[in-house]
């Protein structure tokens, strides 16, 4: 009887350890999701982006500059 209980504790122990897991890698991922959309938004006063997209739109998103580039890769391989 006493080998069942200690089976089931570490069954137990064993799930309590795969859902938290769970949860930690879930809450981290929201978290990174949050930082990067947040920096996706920041206005770019770096002057990082290029020529082109600044003459644009001055100090316009970094994510519009970002989501430009890729439309303009994309109608390249096209």
């Amino acid at each position: 009887m006493f080998d069942n209980d200690i089976h089931w504790q570490t069954q137990a122990d064993m799930h309590h350890l795969w859902y938290g897991r769970q949860a930690v890698t879930r809450t981290r991922s929201l978290l990174m999701a949050a930082v990067y959309d947040k920096a996706l938004k920041r206005k770019d006063f770096s002057g990082a982006v290029a020529a082109s997209t600044s003459a644009k739109a001055p100090g316009g998103s970094i994510k519009k500059a970002v989501l430009e580039q890729v439309g303009k890769g994309k109608n390249k391989s096209a």
